[in-house]
């Protein structure tokens, strides 16, 4: 069954809309790995700031910082997880000198590329990375006499 010209030209318009409307989807919202490796990274800062509380209270309760992480699991204090998602490698926790400390991740992403421009804290600042092996230094915060 042959269509009429017109019927054709308007079928070519259609697809053509929708070929470019997914394109620009794609390109507007990223592809789905691309997504993916940014809501593992996004997983990546929530696990560095759980840990990053953890070695805070410790050192609030203690006044020292733990030597490893595991310090930190053996007290009442919870990490989530302090492995990667991907990889399953253990983040990587340094204490420097008094109340600093450091952790490392790898990501997969560079957060100034996706990062959400409207109302960002300080928190979130903090832990702008770039893609691959990133450390952040860090300082627990004094204890407060109750």
């Amino acid at each position: 069954m042959r269509f009429p010209w017109g019927v054709r030209v308007l079928l070519a318009a259609v697809v053509v809309a929708l070929v470019v409307s997914v394109g620009y989807g794609i390109y507007l919202v990223g592809s789905p790995s691309a997504i993916r490796s940014i809501r593992l990274d996004e997983t990546r800062v929530r696990d560095l700031e759980n840990i990053s509380w953890a070695v805070n209270e410790y050192w609030r309760t203690r006044e020292t910082l733990p030597q490893t992480l595991e310090d930190v699991r053996d007290v009442e204090i919870h990490i989530r997880s302090a492995t990667d998602p991907v990889t399953e490698e253990r983040y990587e926790y340094r204490p420097l000198s008094g109340p600093s400390y450091e952790l490392c991740a790898v990501f997969d992403t560079d957060s100034s590329e996706h990062r959400r421009e409207s109302s960002r804290s300080f928190s979130d600042s903090r832990w702008d990375h770039g893609e691959g092996r990133q450390c952040f230094e860090l300082e627990a915060p004094p204890a407060t006499t109750p």
